[in-house]
């Protein structure tokens, strides 16, 4: 499919924000735990096996792509701000930076939507990419970093994403630089803040902030105007929740998630009221020990009844999912529920 391109002239940033739009150097580490990489060893890959592979197929956290999709992805790069692209590959987002020592490109996606994305950026700016940054561990934002490949590029990613991406031999090429706390990162005449919230969505999960365009991005455990994603499998609910706080702390004013539309606050403590009431009802129905399929009907009743929640896309697919997921999550997290045997042995 033919590259879309699309400019910030296309619409406004009031319209971003006012209507959720949804759109198909230097490096300072923050806290202990920093990797090896900074100072003279910067920017070297860590040799061999720096890409790896592995027998297990890879399921995105919205399932396996349809044949169509696969055969023939919908690709975009629109321009959100300043030097600041949003992209695309059907329903995952990443973004790319510009400054003036470069590209720094957040989530590679997979190997097909990099080479493609290398290619486009080479026809939309004469700088080269310096920085690829990965949001987490997942291989459906993160595979396919080898495609970005180049002299002087430094790749990035939280220890323990990088840690998870090792040891699943992911198809990607591993960081070589990581943080603990977080990192910043200097462009030249722009900054870009990394920061680790804590267990949310996977290992090593982050956030992005552009300061001088006010812009905040995190892959997976914040969306707008859309419900999370079916049982919440991957997620740590109360993670999410604390997380979530933290980036409301922030200072920004337009989020851009690795899935579905862009936003303001208003529409992430939207999001943030839904998976807290959806944890405490939860947790009330634990408690009270109700039939699983009766709680969920319930549960869902009760967050039916608040417009802005009933308004979240796939409300009406996924609440009961969002339901009983997080119920088993919590049952198991707080002894509700006994662990299996051993094999071969009993609990006596």
């Amino acid at each position: 499919m033919p590259q879309i391109f699309k400019k910030s002239s296309d619409f406004s940033r009031r319209e971003i924000l006012g209507g959720s739009l949804a759109l198909g150097g230097g490096l300072t580490a923050i806290g202990a735990g920093v990797g090896a990489g900074i100072g003279a060893g910067l920017g070297m890959g860590i040799g061999a096996g720096s890409s790896g592979s592995t027998g297990f197929a890879s399921f995105g956290c919205c399932g396996a792509a349809s044949a169509q999709e696969a055969a023939n992805p919908e690709r975009e790069i629109v321009e959100i701000a300043r030097g600041l692209w949003r992209t695309r590959q059907n329903r995952h987002h990443g973004l790319v930076i510009e400054g003036q020592k470069g590209l720094l490109v957040f989530d590679s996606i997979d190997q097909g939507f990099a080479g493609w994305l290398k290619s486009q950026l080479g026809q939309m700016s004469d700088k080269p990419i310096s920085h690829v940054v990965y949001s987490h561990n997942h291989a459906d934002h993160v595979s396919g970093g080898e495609m970005l490949e180049a002299d002087g590029v430094r790749y990035i990613s939280h220890e323990l994403a990088r840690d998870s991406q090792m040891r699943s031999r992911l198809k990607t090429r591993y960081a070589d630089t990581t943080f603990h706390e977080g990192l910043d990162i200097d462009l030249g005449d722009r900054r870009v803040e990394l920061r680790y919230h804590g267990p949310n969505d996977g290992r090593g999960s982050i956030s992005l902030r552009v300061p001088d365009q006010a812009l905040l991005s995190v892959v997976d455990w914040v969306l707008v105007d859309r419900m999370p994603f079916m049982d919440l499998a991957r997620y740590q609910i109360d993670g999410m929740v604390h997380s979530t706080e933290q980036v409301l702390d922030m200072d920004w004013e337009l989020m851009a998630p690795g899935h579905a539309g862009m936003g303001g606050k208003a529409e992430v403590r939207n999001y943030l009221a839904y998976i807290t009431q959806l944890r405490d009802l939860c947790m009330e129905h634990v408690v009270a020990g109700t039939p699983p399929e009766k709680a969920a009907d319930l549960i869902a009743a009760d967050l039916g009844k608040v417009d802005s929640f009933r308004a979240l896309n796939q409300f009406d697919a996924w609440v009961r999912m969002n339901a009983t997921g997080v119920m088993d999550q919590l049952a198991r997290v707080e002894g509700f529920i006994d662990p299996f045997p051993p094999v071969g042995g009993t609990l006596d």
